[in-house]
């Protein structure tokens, strides 16, 4: 058994991998612009959650994205009801605890472990995803694969 009560708790990513796009990048860049785009930020490997009442990861747009500025390039997660997913490494600078909180005071960045113990089965899968490909890119960021 699992906190959750059914299988591994990050198990359950309903992501779409999207094989084929993630091999072609300017279908990739073209998707990255598009307005079916969503972007999940990450600091320092911590995943921007809502902490209200309806927990739930927290996805900018692009527009949102640009206005508050990135670290690294967007890595491609996957496709769900037709909208792009994209993990995205954001700075403390950028997104402080203060200027999320203007967002929606709910908003927390936390470690994708704790994301375990209340999102629902699917979103902690995408949230165990996000976090293991950003911290490859950041580790391996001139590997040629």
């Amino acid at each position: 058994m699992t906190i959750q009560g059914y299988g591994h708790v990050f198990a359950r990513n309903p992501l779409d991998r999207g094989e084929k796009e993630r091999r072609n990048e300017s279908e990739i860049n073209a998707m990255m612009v598009g307005p079916q785009s969503r972007f999940l930020p990450l600091r320092e490997l911590n995943l921007l959650v809502n902490t209200g009442p309806e927990s739930n990861l927290f996805w900018l747009s692009r527009v949102q994205l640009d206005d508050f500025g990135y670290e690294s390039e967007p890595i491609f997660l996957g496709v769900l009801n037709d909208l792009y997913h994209f993990a995205v490494e954001v700075s403390i600078d950028r997104f402080s605890d203060a200027v999320i909180r203007n967002l929606n005071p709910s908003l927390r960045f936390i470690d994708v472990r704790s994301c375990g113990e209340f999102l629902d089965r699917e979103e902690a899968g995408i949230a165990a995803q996000a976090r293991i490909q950003v911290y490859w890119h950041q580790r391996y960021k001139f590997c040629s694969a």
